[in-house]
């Protein structure tokens, strides 16, 4: 609820500028939509919560979860089927309109669980020597790097990206490359300041585009913001646990 509220005061902050305070509370009338994740149901048009998420959660999780566990051969081979026919066909910048993005969501799920599965069974291989988990690291840090190439140039073989993700996922899980010795406090701080970047970098990006016309700056801007707002939000909750722990009291939602 607090990302579609700072979306669509950022969006419309101008009418504050300018006085016009029922021009920008006329402007939230959509709101109720985006915080119940019935954007792009056809009632209004998709800010920050499109009705994917819900369908994701309400319906393709939960059918996930139940042919995974009841007929689990058929689950593995649906995962293995499915994204490969639908990003086959719609590639991987397709329609978000419901209910494609709902079967979006589900050819993503399944992608993330077969590479787990596949990441389970090549752990359980013999990858002692040397030579094969050089070739594996290699292979991995390619991957990653052409990946990252393709996405911050906007290449042309975007449609790959999900092949990508799916070597890079299976490699790094399965622990036999060389990245499975990377470990240490430096890297728990990433993961943990992951979480904070992701929520506020739609909100930190529409703020830059308002500020300023120039691409330089706002990549400057977003980049940088981004990484300090979540940091300051990491800060925060490291605070109030602290807090927390001293008194003895819960925080309640």
């Amino acid at each position: 609820m607090i990302a579609v509220l700072l979306q669509y005061i950022i969006d419309n902050v101008d009418y504050l500028f300018t006085g016009d305070i029922h021009s920008f509370i006329r402007s939230f009338i959509y709101a109720p939509y985006e915080i119940l994740y019935l954007s792009s149901s056809g009632i209004c048009s998709a800010r920050v919560a499109p009705i994917w998420y819900l369908s994701a959660m309400l319906i393709v999780f939960p059918m996930m979860v139940y042919l995974m566990q009841k007929v689990p051969e058929f689950w593995k081979v649906f995962a293995f089927t499915f994204p490969i026919l639908y990003f086959g066909h719609k590639g991987v910048n397709t329609d978000r309109a419901w209910p494609n993005d709902m079967a979006r969501a589900l050819a993503c799920m399944a992608l993330g669980t077969l590479a787990y599965l596949c990441a389970e069974f090549l752990a359980k291989q013999n990858v002692e020597k040397k030579i094969r988990k050089i070739i594996l690291s290699g292979i991995e840090i390619c991957s990653a790097l052409f990946a990252i190439y393709v996405s911050v140039l906007n290449k042309d073989y975007i449609n790959i990206m999900e092949l990508l993700f799916f070597i890079i996922c299976v490699l790094m899980i399965s622990g036999v490359t060389y990245s499975s010795c990377i470990k240490g406090e430096v890297f728990k701080f990433l993961g943990k300041l992951s979480m904070p970047m992701f929520i506020f970098h739609w909100g930190i990006g529409s703020l830059a585009n308002i500020l300023t016309d120039n691409l330089k700056q706002r990549f400057l801007f977003y980049y940088i913001g981004t990484l300090l707002v979540a940091m300051l939000a990491l800060g925060i909750t490291r605070f109030l646990k602290q807090n927390e722990f001293r008194t003895g009291k819960k925080r309640t939602a």
